[in-house]
């Protein structure tokens, strides 16, 4: 008889690690049983595969993040909105929506997300089942660095993370070493405009690729802050020596070009000196409205425009 219920229970193992075995994640990614609990950015303790193989990126620099750090073979869905790692996107095979059914369809072991989403999208995705992690959107050079660690401790690439990180700093070194042949008296006021206002305030992100393009941030030293914005009057005031914009990589509808041509051909800005001198320079909306490592190349453009930095 103790055989008999040995050997009962030997096929009862037998199948039990089966059907384990058969529970991972499709395409041979790793198994969900594999994981790991961290903090998210919003402090809510989460369990996340430990080598995730199905990812779902919110954001286009979440994107930027995700897909230079494991490329398009790891992530089954992305955003609509142009890339800038158009390569790597090219080979993501899904194209979403925000809308938690497009991303519950997709069976994702992995949902990384800016907290600049609803607070209800990241809990509607958990009560489905799948791993969500939230991060904070960075709003410094300093934070978006932090970010890029970040995301590459939750997707297991911390090598290559911090790989990305040393050719961040790398590129901002040397146009801070740049920056040291401008006397801080020969360096010129900027603003960020966007149509009939200017924005990019005191904290912002606009505020720090200043700092290390070398220009004074007007909009910062006139009192706007990260998030505010004023308007025309606030131009006059400030008399910026050059003006950034963004183009209309993310606008169905051109904007800034005719907004652009609007300074221009406004009288009452005719003295500006950023107007007078024809300074105004559109920057790839990519970069410039970015906070991953593209941000970087929007702080080149702005030093080669202002004083001719080659990269």
């Amino acid at each position: 008889m103790g055989k008999i219920m040995r050997f009962l229970l030997a096929i009862i193992l037998t199948f039990a690690i089966g059907f384990s075995a058969g529970c991972g994640i499709p395409d041979g990614g790793t198994s969900k049983t594999e994981t790991r609990v961290v903090t998210d950015g919003m402090g809510t303790e989460t369990a996340l595969p430990l080598h995730p193989t199905r990812v779902v990126s919110i954001g286009v620099s979440t994107d930027d993040v995700v897909l230079s750090l494991i490329g398009g073979e790891r992530v089954i869905g992305i955003g609509h909105l142009e890339e800038n790692m158009t390569d790597e996107a090219a080979k993501v095979p899904n194209h979403i929506t925000s809308a938690t059914e497009s991303v519950i369809s997709l069976a994702p072991d992995l949902v990384i997300v800016p907290d600049w989403m609803r607070a209800e999208f990241a809990d509607e995705l958990r009560s489905a089942g799948l791993s969500v992690y939230v991060y904070r959107t960075p709003g410094t050079i300093e934070e978006m660095l932090q970010m890029i660690e970040e995301i590459a401790c939750v997707v297991n690439e911390e090598e290559k993370g911090q790989r990305l990180i040393g050719e961040v700093k790398g590129r901002i070194e040397r146009i801070d070493d740049f920056m040291k042949q401008i006397p801080k008296e020969k360096r010129l006021k900027a603003v960020y405009c966007y149509p009939q206002a200017v924005g990019g305030g005191k904290g912002s992100t606009f505020d720090g690729l200043c700092a290390h393009a070398g220009l004074v941030n007007g909009a910062a030293e006139y009192g706007i802050g990260s998030t505010e914005s004023a308007g025309r009057e606030a131009l006059i005031a400030i008399n910026p020596d050059i003006i950034f914009m963004a183009d209309d990589a993310y606008s169905k509808e051109p904007k800034n070009l005719p907004a652009m041509r609007q300074l221009y051909d406004d009288p009452a800005l005719a003295h500006v000196n950023a107007i007078k001198n024809k300074k105004i320079y559109i920057i790839d909306a990519k970069k410039l409205l970015s906070y991953s490592q593209f941000m970087i190349d929007a702080m080149e453009e702005m030093a080669q425009d202002a004083y001719g930095y080659e990269k």
